[in-house]
C-alpha cells in the first residue's frame, strides 16, 4: 500500500511525499530483501524524475547489489535500464551503453529461461498427452467389452424368447391334433346314423313286400286281370329302388370327398407340424451357432481382458519407473543446483578479480585520446582483457586474447595482467617487441611449457607512445595479430601485421613497427574474436569485411563507431550464439 501511494505521488511529481511513503516501506520491509531492491528502484526512478541524479546512483546501486545476491533477474533488469536512463542524462555515453548491454544480456537470459519452461512444459504435455492416450485406449476396450457383454445379454434373453414361442406353438399343435380327432369322432358318429338310418329304411321296405305278395296270393286267382299292373307296379318300385341307390352312391362319393378334404386337412397339419419341427431344429441350430460363438468370443473377451490386465500392470510398472526416474532427476536436480550454485559464486568471484585488473574508467579516459573500447565477453568472465599504463611520458596499450574463454581464460588474463605489469610498470621495459619476448619466458615459466607442453599461451597487439610536438611517435608489436591504421588524409585503411608467433611458443621472435602519427589518425586494434564471429549459417564475419567496416564509419565520431561495430556484428549473428570473447579498441589522435 505505501508503495503504491509512493509511485502514485511519483506520477503527480510530487516528489518529496512520495520519497517519505518509498522510506517507510523500507523499514517495514526490513527482512524481505528483494522487496526491499524493489522499493530502492522505485526510490531511484523518484530521485532520477526530480533530478538527483547522483543519489538515483547511488539507491539503484542498493538494488543491484541485492538483487545480484538474490539472482533477482527482474529487479536487476529494471536496475540496469534505471542506470541507463541515468548515465544516458549524465552524457556518460559509454557508461550509459554499458548498462543497456547488461540489460540487454539479462533480457535476453530471462527469455532463455522462458522459452526453456516452454520446452519443458511442451515435453511434460506431450508426456499427458501419451498417458491420456493410452488411458483412453484402455477406457475404449472396457467399453467394447461391456457393449460385447451387453450383447451376449440379449442374444441370452432373445433365445429365451424363442424356446417360449417353441413351447406356445408346440402347445397349438397339440390343440390342433385334438380338435382333428374331435372332427373325426363326429364324423364318424354322423356316419353311423345314417348306416342305422339305412338299415331302417331297408327292414320297411322288406315289410311293404311281404305284404304285397300275402296281398297278390290271396287275390292271385281273383284279379289275373290286374298282373299288367303288379307288373307296372313292379317296375315302379324298381325304379324307386334304382332312385335310392343312385341318391345312396351319390351319398357316398359325397362322403368321400369330405374324407380327401380331411385328408388333405390332415396332410396340411402333418406338414405344418414338419415345418414346425424343422423351425424347431433351426432354431436349435441357430442357438447352438450362436452359443459357439458367444463361446468364442467370450474367449476373446478373456483374452482382452488378460491383454489389458497385462497393459495395466505395464503401464502401472512404467508409472512406478517414471516416478523413480523422477525422483532421481530431482535429486540430481538438487545437486546440479548445488553445483551451479556453487560455480556462479566461483565464476562471480573470477569476474570481480578481472574487473578489478581492468583500467578504471578514469584512468581510460585520462590516458587515452578519443576512444572507443567494445568489450563483449563470451561468458559472465572473459579470457580477452586490453592493459593500460603511462610510465614516465610514455603511454602502453595492450588488447590480449588469451587461449580459451570463460573461466580458463580468466585465469590466463590474470596470469598476463601481472606479468605485464611485472615487466612494464616495475621494470620499466619500453620496447614492444621485448615486452612480448619477455612476457613468453615468463608464461613459459609460470606454465612449466617445457614439461608439460605450449599448449596455452595468448594473442596480443600492443603499442607505445610518445608525443613529440604535434606529432605521435608509435611503436607497436603484435603476437599474431595486426595493427590497423587510418591516416585522416587518406582513403585507404592500412595494416600494419604483427609476427607469426603467439606468447606461450617455442623460441618466438618478435619484430616491431616504428609509426609517425598526425592529428585525426585513427588506429584499431582487436581480438580474433570479431572476425571469426559466424551467424546462423556458420558463415563468419571475416577480416576483409571488417576492414571495409572500419573504413565506412571513419567520418563517424569514436563512440558512434562503438555503436555501428556492434549493431554491424549483432546483425551478423541474427539467432547464433557468440563463439568467443570479442575486443575491438580504436583510438583518433
Amino acid at each position: 500500500m505505501l508503495v503504491n501511494t509512493g509511485v502514485a505521488y511519483t506520477n503527480i511529481e510530487s516528489f518529496s511525499k512520495a520519497k517519505r511513503y518509498f522510506r517507510q516501506a523500507l523499514k517495514m520491509t526490513e527482512p524481505r530483501e528483494i522487496k526491499q531492491a524493489e522499493i530502492y528502484n522505485y526510490l531511484g526512478a523518484n530521485y532520477y524524475l526530480s533530478g538527483n541524479n547522483p543519489q538515483a546512483l547511488n539507491v539503484v546501486e542498493k538494488a543491484i547489489e541485492i538483487a545480484s545476491s538474490k539472482k533477482a533477474w527482474s529487479i536487476l533488469l529494471i536496475s540496469y535500464d534505471l542506470l541507463s536512463r541515468i548515465y544516458k542524462a549524465e552524457e556518460n555515453k559509454k557508461r550509459a551503453r554499458d548498462y543497456q548491454d547488461k540489460y540487454l544480456e539479462i533480457e535476453k537470459k530471462l527469455e532463455q529461461e522462458k522459452q526453456q519452461l516452454k520446452r519443458a512444459a511442451s515435453q511434460n504435455l506431450k508426456l499427458m498427452e501419451q498417458q491420456e492416450a493410452r488411458i483412453k485406449r484402455v477406457l475404449a476396450e472396457q467399453r467394447q467389452l461391456k457393449e460385447l457383454k451387453d450383447s451376449q445379454e440379449k442374444q441370452k434373453k432373445d433365445l429365451e424368447l424363442k424356446n417360449n414361442l417353441v413351447k406356445l406353438q408346440t402347445k397349438e399343435l397339440a390343440l390342433l391334433k385334438k380338435a382333428q380327432e374331435l372332427s373325426l369322432a363326429n364324423a364318424q358318429r354322423t356316419q353311423l346314423e345314417k348306416v342305422r338310418q339305412q338299415q331302417a329304411l331297408l327292414i320297411s321296405q322288406g315289410k311293404l313286400r311281404e305284404a304285397t305278395l300275402a296281398k297278390a296270393k290271396t287275390q292271385a286267382a281273383l284279379e289275373l286281370e290286374r298282373k299288367e299292373a303288379e307288373k307296372k307296379l313292379q317296375a315302379k318300385e324298381n325304379q324307386k329302388q334304382m332312385a335310392l341307390l343312385q341318391s345312396q352312391k351319390k351319398l357316398q362319393q359325397q362322403e368321400i370327398t369330405r374324407q380327401k378334404e380331411r385328408a388333405r386337412f390332415a396332410i396340411g397339419i402333418i406338414i405344418s407340424v414338419v415345418c414346425i419341427l424343422g423351425l424347431v431344429v433351426f432354431m436349435l441350430f441357430i442357438t447352438n451357432r450362436n452359443r459357439r460363438k458367444l463361446k468364442k468370443q467370450k474367449a476373446q473377451i478373456e483374452e482382452q481382458n488378460f491383454e489389458i490386465t497385462s497393459q495395466n500392470e505395464e503401464l502401472y510398472q512404467q508409472q512406478e519407473e517414471i516416478m523413480a526416474q523422477r525422483d532421481n532427476i530431482e535429486k540430481k536436480n538438487t545437486q546440479l543446483n548445488a553445483q551451479h550454485h556453487h560455480i556462479q559464486q566461483s565464476i562471480k568471484a573470477a569476474l570481480t578479480i578481472q574487473r578489478a585488473i581492468l583500467p578504471t574508467v578514469k584512468k581510460v579516459n585520462d590516458l587515452l585520446p578519443e576512444h572507443f573500447i567494445l568489450y563483449r565477453p563470451k561468458d559472465v568472465v572473459s579470457g580477452d582483457f586490453y592493459w593500460l599504463v603511462k610510465v614516465e611520458n610514455r603511454t602502453t596499450l595492450a588488447v590480449v586474447d588469451c587461449t580459451g574463454h570463460g573461466v580458463p581464460g580468466a585465469f590466463m588474463a590474470v596470469m598476463g595482467n601481472s606479468s605485464l605489469n611485472s615487466i612494464v610498470r616495475d621494470n620499466k621495459v619500453k620496447e614492444p617487441a621485448t615486452i612480448l619476448t619477455l612476457l613468453n619466458e615468463e608464461i613459459e615459466t609460470l606454465l612449466s611449457q617445457k614439461e608439460k607442453g605450449y599448449k596455452n599461451g595468448m594473442d596480443m597487439a600492443i603499442i607505445t607512445w610518445e608525443k613529440k610536438q604535434d606529432q605521435i611517435e608509435m611503436v607497436f608489436a603484435g603476437a599474431k595479430r595486426p595493427l590497423y591504421l587510418f591516416a585522416h588524409n587518406s582513403d585507404e585503411l592500412q595494416q600494419v601485421k604483427g609476427s607469426r608467433h603467439s606468447i606461450g611458443s617455442i623460441n618466438p621472435v618478435f619484430t616491431q613497427d616504428h609509426l609517425t602519427l598526425n592529428k585525426g589518425d585513427t588506429i584499431y586494434l582487436s581480438s580474433d574474436g570479431y572476425c571469426d564471429q559466424n551467424n546462423a549459417n556458420r558463415k563468419k564475419f571475416g577480416s576483409k569485411r571488417f576492414e571495409k567496416l572500419l573504413s565506412e564509419c571513419q567520418d563517424q565520431k569514436m563512440e558512434k563507431q562503438k555503436e555501428i561495430i556492434n549493431q554491424a556484428l549483432i546483425d551478423h549473428m541474427g539467432e547464433a550464439s557468440q563463439r568467443d570473447d570479442v575486443i575491438v579498441v580504436g583510438l583518433r589522435f
